[in-house]
């Protein structure tokens, strides 16, 4: 609630000279304005408490739908296999084949045994390569060594002493020279105030920082001819922060002639760190200039004054200045960033291989953005090639990535992990695991330009680009190099209708028919490259997939047959493989018909219950005598009159609501419309509606009826509540209303009511961006739901307007006080006149 401070609350000493109770005279003025506020907040206590129902309704909705209608759940209604009417009985463990009987089957003796289970074609062969690569987290980042020999900077004429020790990068190096700077005192304040040192071009740089505050933060910034006003915030800046901060403000900026706009796309930059200049999008030059406006004087700094003591030593870092700049040699050091440790685990044990990297001074190019050594070769090249040298035998190599990192790659399926102090040096984490992802990029499995075909569609990419080649419309080729392994993968699965996979357990690439059986068939080959035969191991596929082959006997005759999938249906007896036989599997088909009846009067059951609860929210009559009490009512009542009287102010809180009667009126249609080619009813089946008007439409069931329907014609109460679509398989609820209604005509009572909850209370956005409908109202916890809800907005809007309402009330009481207050001094000052002309008469009467 509002957080405001009551102004009657503050300690005051009123009606000390006008012997009024300021506050009970105040509070009594205020009370009608505190009775509107009470009112809202019943309004907003009512909305509660709406909402605390919507939400208990949900709940008991999903955990019916999570007991009937997941297919996870062990009461499943709409497999069919719940109302069978059989039994299948087997002493089989082995789980190799689960049967169950449904409509269609006899009773009898039967046994099962599989040759072989159905296949998909499959890539997947002898040849197929194992691959595993990771690129490593970070470039090249050399650490710098300090000693009592190197340790020490003079910048603008001070002298700055720097901890010895290791250093892990120059970021650290630079943070622990501003933290120098700030401890040390340049005549009129810490040095810090007007220097800093950031780290750019693997350098660090040092800038003067101009200081900003009331006399000078309005800038005048002349870009194109125009001038534009700008005032930004007081602080020290370096050239490049104060670009940041006057861009910041130049976005939507008016010309001081309140027309022209800031030109879109132009920026302030500052390249030497003295001074502003502007570019344009393309990062051209563009015209500009900022000025202090109240001296017409540029915005600029002067150089820093730098030096520092050199060294040459193998050990330590040797400091480089050179005008602002201050850089240290990258070094590969004896024992301190030369060492790998390399674990590899085949599954049963763990060998270990230590990657010494020889010691050695790289330098960074500017011009190709990269490390060097001594040769000119990329630092990067240089050390993979040390690395791929010494673990050879291995499996293991090291090379360039298309990001210039370092990558490991391995041929193997061994787990590799790799630590020591050198780790960080070539861009590893502490502990780095080489582990391929389908989220890492293809570019670092495949290089170059490759066409290949899958299931007769061509593809053709390309991984050292990340530009489309459209020279060509007929044969566009992708820009791949940016692309990850999963991109790659998913894009040929949905052109060529196949299903690829990588897997971190095998370290292999497997390619399939996305079903079973001899009719399916994978081709592919490699046209230019070889794309193919680096992930699956062949440049040329010719696969199929293989039927399952099962000997069935019933009544003592055995059949063999072939079947394309391993899951299938044959009189009436349903087959799930899981693994071949080694000998029959024998099992017995047993009418019970009781078992149907049970999964049917338990649905039925829990569906009454819920719909009974529903009803009577609904039709419960709202007691509009208790109202929500206030703070002040509950203050004088006791904690179990307070629970009675919110008991009763509860009462119809859901009366009419129109969301649920809609609900459940559509529930009960889906019991009685019929059902298009069920061959039945609910009355024949032995269902119908209570004739008591208090029952509130619940389905009333004659157990000896559904009983004899289930016994005699067990596919036509199956087809009744079990049914699904042949028009529309799959629901959608931003289906149109001929198709809604087509679905709705062929789908069973079960099917139809799972519609309906999937309407109300799915958790899943539609193509329209929104959720079921009684979430939409009032959400529910643990999903996004539950902040964003149109209860949960117009509770917030009650609050916002409480708030609003009492600062209103606050101002108008502190008016009141100030007025009595006068009053006070008003009557302090009459009664002091008073005294003293009594006075003045008394003396004139003596």
């Amino acid at each position: 609630m509002s957080s405001i401070t009551n102004a009657s609350s503050k300690f005051r000493l009123t009606g000390m000279a006008t012997g009024i109770d300021t506050d009970a005279a105040i509070k009594q003025m205020m009370s009608a304005y505190y009775s509107r506020v009470d009112k809202v907040k019943q309004q907003q206590q009512v909305l509660q408490w709406k909402q605390d129902s919507y939400r208990d309704f949900i709940g008991q909705i999903n955990s019916f739908k999570s007991k009937y209608l997941d297919p996870l759940s062990s009461n499943y209604i709409l497999s069919g296999s719940k109302i069978s009417t059989f039994d299948v009985n087997t002493t089989d463990t082995s789980n190799a084949v689960k049967m169950t009987a449904g409509t269609g089957a006899a009773e009898g003796n039967y046994s099962v045994s599989v040759g072989n289970m159905a296949t998909k074609a499959s890539s997947l062969s002898g040849s197929t390569p194992y691959i595993n690569l990771k690129e490593a987290t970070n470039n090249l980042t050399f650490p710098v060594v300090l000693d009592n020999s190197n340790n020490q900077i003079t910048v603008d004429g001070k002298s700055i002493t720097l901890d010895t020790g290791n250093y892990s990068s120059l970021s650290n190096v630079a943070s622990a020279i501003n933290t120098k700077l700030a401890a040390t005192d340049d005549g009129s304040g810490k040095l810090s105030d007007s220097i800093q040192a950031v780290v750019k071009d693997n350098a660090i740089k040092f800038y003067h920082k101009v200081k900003i505050d009331d006399t000078n933060n309005s800038l005048k910034v002349t870009v194109q001819g125009k001038d534009y006003n700008v005032t930004v915030s007081n602080g020290n800046y370096t050239m490049e922060s104060l670009a940041s901060q006057i861009n910041s403000k130049l976005s939507g900026a008016t010309a001081t002639d309140g027309v022209t706009k800031f030109p879109t796309g132009v920026k302030a930059q500052s390249t030497d760190g003295l001074n502003i200049s502007f570019v344009d999008a393309s990062n051209s030059s563009v015209a500009g200039s900022v000025n202090y406006s109240n001296s017409g004087a540029a915005v600029s700094t002067t150089a820093v004054s730098l030096s520092s003591t050199g060294v040459a030593s193998t050990t330590v870092s040797t400091p480089n200045v050179s005008g602002n700049t201050l850089s240290y040699d990258q070094k590969i050091i004896k024992d301190v960033n030369d060492t790998l440790t390399v674990k590899i685990f085949d599954g049963t044990s763990t060998t270990t291989k230590t990657v010494k990297l020889a010691e050695q001074t790289f330098h960074w190019d500017s011009a190709t953005s990269e490390f060097k050594d001594a040769s000119n070769n990329n630092a990067i090249s240089t050390i993979a090639s040390q690395i791929t040298t010494q673990l050879s035998g291995t499996g293991i190599t090291a090379d360039k990535s298309v990001d210039g990192k370092l990558i490991f790659k391995s041929t193997s399926k061994n787990q590799i992990t790799i630590t020591g102090n050198g780790a960080s040096t070539v861009g590893l984490p502490s502990s780095f695991t080489v582990d391929q992802s389908i989220s890492d990029k293809m570019s670092n499995i495949i290089s170059g330009e490759v066409k290949f075909t899958v299931n007769g569609k061509t593809f053709h990419y390309n991984f050292n680009s990340d530009t489309d080649n459209k020279t060509n419309p007929d044969d566009i080729i992708v820009g791949a190099k940016n692309k990850s392994i999963d991109d790659i993968i998913r894009d040929i699965e949905s052109k060529a209708g196949v299903d690829i996979s990588y897997t971190q357990l095998t370290r292999q690439f497997v390619m399939t028919s996305t079903q079973t059986g001899a009719s399916q068939t994978l081709t592919g080959s490699d046209t230019t490259g070889t794309f193919l035969n680096k992930i699956f191991g062949s440049s040329s596929i010719n696969k199929t997939g293989e039927d399952a082959t099962v000997t069935l006997t019933s009544n003592g005759v055995s059949t063999t047959v072939k079947q394309s999938l391993n899951n299938f249906t044959i009189d009436g007896v349903n087959y799930v493989l899981n693994g071949t036989t080694t000998s029959p599997i024998s099992f017995s088909v047993n009418s019970n018909v009781n078992k149907g009846f049970d999964s049917i009067k338990g649905f039925i059951d829990s569906y009454n219950e819920l719909i009974g609860k529903i009803s009577s929210a609904v039709e419960e009559k709202k007691q509009y005598t208790y109202l929500p009490l206030t703070d002040e009512q509950k203050k004088s009542m006791s904690d179990s009159e307070i629970e009675k009287w919110e008991t009763k102010a509860k009462q119809g809180i859901l009366s009419k609501d129109s969301t649920l009667e809609n609900m459940l009126l559509q529930m009960r249609k889906a019991f009685f419309d019929g059902v298009e080619g069920a061959g039945t009813n609910l009355f024949e089946v032995g269902l119908n509606t209570s004739s008591d008007i208090a029952q509130r439409g619940k389905i009333i069931i004659d157990e000896e009826k559904l009983k004899e329907a289930l016994k005699n014609e067990p596919d036509k109460v199956m087809s009744l509540f079990t049914q699904k679509s042949t028009s529309h398989s799959s629901y959608s609820r931003t289906m149109g209303s001929d198709d809604r209604k087509e679905r709705y005509n062929e789908e069973g009572i079960f099917n139809r009511i799972s519609d309906i909850f999937e309407d109300n209370i799915s958790v899943f956005r539609d193509s329209n961006g929104r959720k079921g409908t009684l979430l939409e109202i009032a959400g529910i916890k643990g999903d996004f739901t539950e902040y964003k809800n149109s209860i949960t907005s117009q509770i917030q809007d009650k609050e916002t307007k409480i708030k609003e309402m009492l600062e209103k009330i606050y101002d108008k009481e502190e008016r009141y006080y100030k007025q009595f207050a006068q009053l006070e001094t008003a009557m302090n000052t009459m009664n002091s006149q008073s005294s003293w002309l009594a006075s003045q008469l008394g003396m004139s009467q003596g």
